[in-house]
C-alpha cells in the first residue's frame, strides 16, 4: 500500500502519513478500535453479535443466504469482490479528483500541449492524443499523400519487359 503524506485525521485534525483510505491518525485509530472492541463485547452479552459460521438470511447485493466469515461481512462471498472493487474504485476516483494536479502534473502538461498540423501548419490543441493533423480534412490529405508515395514505390520499374527489343 502506498503511503501518502499529509493525511488529515477526521477526529483530531492532526497531519499524518497513511494510505488512501486512512481517515484517522494512529492514536485516534487505536482509541476507535478500543471502543469497537467494547461495543462488540456488549453486543455479545446481549446476544446481538453475529457469530462466525452463522447463516445470515440474505446478502445485501443478491439476496441469497450466506455463512458469516467475518464480523463486518455484508455480502456473500460471490458478490463480495465486486462490492469491494466498486467501493475501492469510488474512493480512488474521489482521492484522485481531489489531488490530480499534484499526482500527475506531467500528464496534464501533455494534455494542454499544442501541436502544429503537418499539412497546413496551423497550431491546434493535441488534448493528449497522438495526432499530427488539425482536422479530418487535413488527415485525409495526409493519407492521400502517403498512399501516393506507397503507390509510387509499388509501381513497376520501366526496365524493359522480356521479349521487348529495345
Amino acid at each position: 500500500m502506498a503511503m501518502y503524506p499529509n493525511r488529515i485525521c477526521r477526529q483530531c485534525g492532526r497531519s499524518f502519513a497513511g494510505g488512501p483510505r486512512a481517515w484517522y491518525c494512529p492514536d485516534c485509530r487505536s482509541e476507535r478500535q478500543k471502543k469497537q472492541r467494547k461495543e462488540h463485547k456488549r453486543r455479545a452479552k446481549l446476544g446481538q453479535a453475529r457469530k462466525l459460521g452463522e447463516t445470515i438470511s440474505s446478502c445485501e447485493i443478491c439476496g441469497k443466504p450466506y455463512i458469516v466469515s467475518g464480523a463486518l461481512q455484508r455480502s456473500c462471498p460471490v458478490c463480495a469482490p465486486a462490492a469491494v472493487a466498486e467501493i475501492d474504485r469510488e474512493q480512488g476516483l474521489e482521492y484522485y479528483a481531489d489531488r490530480k494536479e499534484a499526482i500527475n502534473p506531467a500528464r496534464y502538461a501533455a494534455l494542454r500541449k499544442t501541436t502544429a498540423c503537418v499539412v497546413c501548419g496551423k497550431e491546434f490543441p493535441a488534448n493528449g492524443k497522438r495526432t499530427n493533423t488539425c482536422s479530418g480534412a487535413c488527415h485525409k490529405i495526409k493519407m492521400q499523400r502517403l498512399f501516393k508515395i506507397a503507390d509510387a514505390k509499388r509501381a513497376p520499374r520501366h526496365r524493359g519487359k522480356p521479349g521487348d527489343s529495345t
